[in-house]
Parts: C-alpha cells; sequence; structure tokens
C-alpha cells in the first residue's frame, strides 16, 4: 500500500524534490521484491539524476545510491556516487556535510585513515548540526576528527622518512640521474628554466631589468605569470639574499631576532604501484629552505650518513608509536592499534629503543582487550625477557593494585547492571545507563554480551544499520570470541531482511500453537526404573517411565531474548540434532520467569541424556551471549506440568525433582 501511495504521488506531484523522495522510498520499499531490484532501481536513481528537471537535486540522488550500493557493500561504488553528492552540493551545506560524513565514516572502516581525516576535516560542524543525525555520529566526529588529524600527519611522515631513505640508497649513478629527474619535475612546475649548463641545474640569476608589474609587452599580468614570478623571486634572492616574510625585513637586526625553527615543505620522492616513481608533496606550508630548488638543496634531504639515516629512524619509530597510543587510547581501534605495534616491533624490535617495554605493553593489552590469548602471552613473554626488572613488566606480573581492582570491581558491577536492565527489557534505562557509564569510565566500555544483546534491542525497533554497527563492533574487537560467528550471521541476515521477509509474507503455512501439547500417558504403564520407587513432594510426584520434557528455566529475561533463546537451539538442534525432531515451545510461568520446553522425550533416561549432552555447550555455544545465572535446566512431565501451570510453585517442584535425582540440578 505504502509503494502504491508514492506512485501515485509522483503522478499528482507539481514539486520536484517531492518526488525526488517519493522515488527513494520507492526504492528502499521495494528492494526486496526481486533478486535484481536493487541493481535496477539503482539504475532509475543515476537515469533521475541525469535529467535536467532533477538538475537542483543531484546531491540527495547520488547520495541515497550510495546508501543503496553500502547495502550490498559496493564501497569503489559508494565512494564515487558520495563524491558527485559532494560535486552537485555547492548550494547545499547540509547535504555536502552529510555525504563528506559518509565518505569519512568509509574510509574509516575500510582503514583508509589519510582520506577519512581529510573527509572529517571538510565537514562543516555548524551545518551538520542543523542536520537530523544523531548525537552518536556528532560524538563520532567530534572524537575521531582530531585523532586522526595526528594520524595522518604520522602516516605522511612515515611515507616521506621511507621514500627518502629508499632514494639515499640508490646508487650514486642512479640516485644522481633520480634526483636529476624530480628536479626538472620540479623547476617546469614552477616555471622555471633548466640552466644552459650540462649537468648543473643551479638557479641562475638574470640580468637586471625592471619588471612592469601590471604587465609586459604581451600584456600579461605579472602575478598570474609563472616566469615572471620566477626572475622576480631570484632578482630578489640576488640582491637580498634569503629575507623572510616579516615587518623590516631590510634591517639585519629584525632579522637576527627571528628565532629560525626548521619546518617541513619538502617535496618528496615516492614509489607508485607499479614500481615506478611520482614525487609526493607534503601538505606543510613552504619555507625559504624547501624553495631551494637546486641539485645540492634535494640532495641536501637525503639522509646519506649514519647519523642521518638515525635521525630519519626515529621520526618512523615516534610516528609509529604516536599512532599506536591514538588508536589505542583515544579511538579504542584496537586492531589498527596491534598493527601499529606489530610494525613498530617488526622494525626496529631487534635494537633497544626508549619506548619498546611501553610499545610491547600496549601490545599486550590490546591483544588481551580483543581475546587474542596467544598474541598476548607472546608479548608478556617479550617483556619477561627483555625488561625482566622493568616497572610495566612488574606491574603486569603482580596485577593491578588494590585502588584498580576496586575501579575494575566498581565498572564490572555498573555494566552488569546495564546488562540486566538489556535483558529484562528496560531498554530506555539500560540506554540511559549507559550513556551515563560510558561518559564516566570512556567510550565503547564494550562486553561481547553487551554487543550482541544491544543489538538484538536495535533490531526489535527496526533499526538495522544501528544493530549491524553494533555487531560489527563486536566481530573486529572480539574476533574470537564464540559469539563472533553468530554476530557475522546476523548482520549477513540482517541486510537480506527485506528478502527474507517478503519471502515469508508470501509464504502460506499453518503455524501450530505456541503451547506445550498435552501428552496422552493414560497408557503408560509405571514402572520404577532401577528399583527405584515414585518420589512425591507435595502435590508433584516424579514417575522415571513417564514421558518427561527438558525445561530452560529463564529468570527475568525479556521476551525478546527468550525467542533468541529458542532460536539458538533450534539452530543448535539442527546440527547435532539432525535425525531427531524437537519441538521447542515457549510458556510464561509468571512475571518472573519464561520456560522453554523441548520434546516430549519418551522417558526420564532420555531426556536426562539429550540434557546431558547438550547442557556443556549452552555456556560456550548456545547461549553465550547470556549470563548462566539467568538461566537453569530441569525436566518436567505433562502432569507435573499441567500442575506447575496451576499452583505456580517452581521452587518446590525443583525441590522434589534433587530428590528424585539427586546431583542432577
Amino acid at each position: 500500500m505504502a509503494l502504491n501511495m508514492y506512485e501515485r504521488s509522483i503522478k499528482h506531484s507539481v514539486d520536484p524534490l517531492m518526488e525526488v523522495y517519493a522515488r527513494l522510498n520507492i526504492v528502499g520499499l521495494a528492494s526486496g521484491k526481486k533478486k535484481d531490484a536493487l541493481q535496477n532501481n539503482l539504475d532509475e536513481l543515476i537515469k533521475l539524476a541525469k535529467r535536467d528537471k532533477y538538475e537542483e537535486y543531484r546531491d540527495i540522488i547520488y547520495y541515497a545510491a550510495a546508501l543503496l550500493e553500502l547495502k550490498r557493500n559496493g564501497y569503489d561504488a559508494a565512494q564515487s556516487n558520495l563524491l558527485k553528492s559532494v560535486k552537485y552540493s555547492l548550494d547545499n551545506p547540509k547535504q555536502k556535510s552529510m555525504s563528506f560524513l559518509l565518505l569519512a565514516d568509509l574510509n574509516y572502516n575500510r582503514n583508509q585513515f589519510v582520506a577519512s581525516h581529510n573527509f572529517y576535516d571538510s565537514i562543516q560542524v555548524d551545518a551538520l548540526k542543523s542536520v537530523t543525525v544523531s548525537k552518536e555520529d556528532k560524538d563520532r566526529v567530534a572524537l575521531r576528527k582530531p585523532a586522526l588529524k595526528i594520524i595522518a600527519e604520522n602516516i605522511e611522515t612515515i611515507s616521506r622518512e621511507d621514500s627518502l631513505q629508499r632514494v639515499a640508497a640508490m646508487p650514486e649513478a642512479e640516485r644522481s640521474l633520480y634526483i636529476k629527474k624530480i628536479l626538472k619535475k620540479l623547476r617546469k612546475e614552477r616555471g622555471l628554466k633548466e640552466s644552459d649548463e650540462p649537468g648543473s641545474y643551479n638557479t641562475a640569476t638574470p640580468t637586471a631589468k625592471d619588471v612592469d608589474l601590471f604587465g609586459d609587452s604581451k600584456g600579461d599580468f605579472y602575478f598570474t605569470n609563472a616566469n615572471l614570478k620566477s626572475k622576480g623571486f631570484t632578482e630578489f634572492k640576488a640582491k637580498w639574499g634569503k629575507r623572510p616574510n616579516v615587518d623590516n625585513w631590510r634591517r639585519q637586526s629584525a632579522i637576527d631576532k627571528i628565532s629560525s625553527t626548521p619546518k617541513g615543505g619538502i617535496a618528496t620522492v615516492d614509489v607508485d604501484d607499479t614500481g615506478g616513481t611520482k614525487v609526493a608533496a607534503t601538505d606543510k606550508p613552504a619555507t625559504e629552505e624547501s624553495d631551494d630548488i637546486s641539485f645540492e638543496g634535494l640532495m641536501s634531504k637525503l639522509p646519506l650518513t649514519s647519523e642521518r639515516v638515525a635521525v630519519s629512524n626515529t621520526k618512523i619509530l615516534n610516528a609509529l608509536f604516536s599512532n599506536g597510543e591514538t588508536f589505542q587510547n583515544t579511538l579504542e581501534n584496537y586492531p589498527s592499534a596491534i598493527d601499529a605495534y606489530d610494525e613498530l616491533l617488526r622494525r626496529f624490535g631487534m635494537t633497544m629503543f626508549k619506548k619498546k617495554e611501553q610499545a610491547l605493553f600496549n601490545l599486550y593489552y590490546c591483544s588481551n582487550r580483543l581475546g587474542l590469548q596467544a598474541k598476548a602471552d607472546s608479548a608478556k613473554n617479550a617483556l619477561n625477557s627483555t625488561f625482566s626488572d622493568g616497572e610495566l613488566t612488574n606491574k603486569l606480573r603482580e596485577g593491578n593494585s588494590t585502588d584498580n581492582k576496586k575501579k575494575d570491581i566498581a565498572v564490572t558491577k555498573k555494566y552488569e547492571g546495564i546488562y540486566n536492565l538489556f535483558v529484562e527489557g528496560r531498554f530506555e534505562d539500560a540506554k540511559l545507563e549507559k550513556s551515563k557509564a560510558d561518559a564516566q569510565y570512556g567510550k565503547n566500555y564494550w562486553t561481547p554480551q553487551l554487543l550482541f544483546i544491544e543489538s538484538v534491542y536495535y533490531i526489535k525497533q527496526r533499526n538495522d544499520d544501528t544493530a549491524i554497527a553494533k555487531l560489527q563492533s563486536l566481530i573486529s574487537m572480539f574476533p574470537k570470541s564464540p559469539l563472533a560467528p553468530k554476530a557475522q550471521t546476523m548482520v549477513d541476515v540482517l541486510k537480506k531482511r527485506t528478502d527474507i521477509e517478503t519471502y515469508l509474507t508470501n509464504l502460506k503455512v499453518e503455524r501450530k500453537q505456541d503451547s506445550v501439547m498435552a501428552v496422552d500417558t493414560s497408557s503408560t504403564v509405571v514402572k520404577p526404573v532401577d528399583n527405584k520407587p515414585i518420589v512425591k513432594k507435595g502435590e508433584f510426584s516424579f514417575v522415571a517411565t513417564d514421558s518427561q520434557y527438558v525445561v530452560i528455566i529463564l529468570d527475568k529475561v525479556d521476551r525478546v531474548f527468550v525467542n533468541e533463546t529458542r532460536s539458538a537451539f533450534n539452530q543448535y538442534n539442527r546440527q547435532h540434532f539432525y535425525n531427531q525432531p524437537i519441538n521447542i515451545a515457549s510458556s510464561a510461568l509468571n512475571e518472573q520467569y519464561n520456560v522453554l520446553l523441548f520434546g516430549p522425550f519418551e522417558n526420564a533416561h532420555k531426556a536426562m541424556a539429550y540434557l546431558n549432552k547438550t547442557k556443556p555447550d549452552v555456556p560456550t555455544q548456545i547461549l553465550s551471549w547470556l549470563q548462566t545465572n539467568k538461566y537453569s535446566f530441569s525436566i518436567i512431565s505433562n502432569a507435573n506440568w499441567q500442575l506447575l501451570n496451576e499452583n505456580k510453585d517452581i521452587n518446590k517442584y525443583q525441590q522434589m525433582l534433587k530428590l528424585a535425582l539427586p546431583g542432577k540440578f
């Protein structure tokens, strides 16, 4: 019906913007109608963007096309569409900021941190404030933007120093030819002519000649003519020497007061993907030193001595360590932090440097946070062997101090409370308490269980994008967790949610009632098992030969997670008991307890066999997201189940079962 109304809106609308949004909503709703629906709708969107009628709305259309590409992991195509959206957003700063935000997030998730920094830096904060984006989006920009500035500068430092070292390592003859080639390119870019003297690339001082600033004989304006400007520069330098751009530049006394601090801004060389060479320029302001476009000037930048190589290596070492700490402490991006520390130790691990102990300690910490036990143990062993008496090694050996332990206990208790709020279905209270805890203890204090149940909450709210983001955080931060493959499966299902729901909606099935069917035991011959008599307590009685259900009792667990528990057991049973269909029914016993009943099984012996085989896998494979104090196990006959539904006295039934099967429950 919604699709029909949007189509009718297009036919009657005289407002192009309304037609654009109607078509965008049609794309979202129709994406699950057929296999190639997404591609077809993408094609329609692109056609829409090319029509003159929609010229003013191209930025919105390309942004929507990028969102659709992301639904099928078309990252390159999404980036291309977002760049087009930026191109056509000249008069729409709000949309431009939205496109830059998505570009920044996209590149961050692909570990393209320099590009991500550039896109975050391009966001107009004031424009973003007026856009309907979540507080989480705004907080993410505020957190990542300054951190990525540091990371991007460090990456450029590493790239520049690596380039210079590669050129310095060339044979002398090859290096000279290479520098002359680069010098020729740089001089051409600046409008400077090569010297007539073979092999010489020094700037020649032209003969003094008055230059008309407002044009020459050809009518060219001075400041738009590269040749005139370069001649002016060389004439000035020949007459006055190197002078800073300050007041009183003629007076030597004023110049002497200026402290000369060397800065970056030199042109460097690098090797491209095909093995060739290219010129790379830094984004730092140019200085007098960088303007020395001569063979000797460029050669002076290369680390040709052991001392200068050591200085270059120190810059790389500090940049890698800085990136590791920024990823770790500011962004809490532990996989990227590990990559930085690994690269640092790969390059300089065989030498002793000042921050080596801290780097190993940080590597241990990050690996431990991600559950990479083997990597954490390796870093710990390296600490013990290299810094046996080091401060950080002793701290690691002795464990946390009493104060830290108290803090850890307090933090754990706080987040366990938040976890329980989520499980009990008090979602709004849980979100509020979590935001308070994150503000007090730091952003992104996650556990796999909390991430998983939080994603289930967002799925219930049909906020699939947020749910996917939570699940992907779980996968990246805890790749060894038993929940990681479950999270990946859920991500895959969510991306196909529309297709699945459309299929199920059109599927005609007769559903069984979600209740426990009565078991006819009238013909059952009641016989003691192993010569054990019938056990009774109050109105409950245990007969081992009666058919029995296996029971999972859930304590203060919301219906959402009851259904998730049922789905988890269904999947487990299909894998491990594929030749034995096991029905699972759920029932709310009272406000506190929900129960799942499996079976029925022929007798108590077969019910216990199923339970004994399944029970060890529950906390690690089936319900790894649910704490063990939230559920318990039992078995129950049909007669006892009917009685329990009447008196609700589950504690008395459990006492009777413990008498009948001592040590089993």
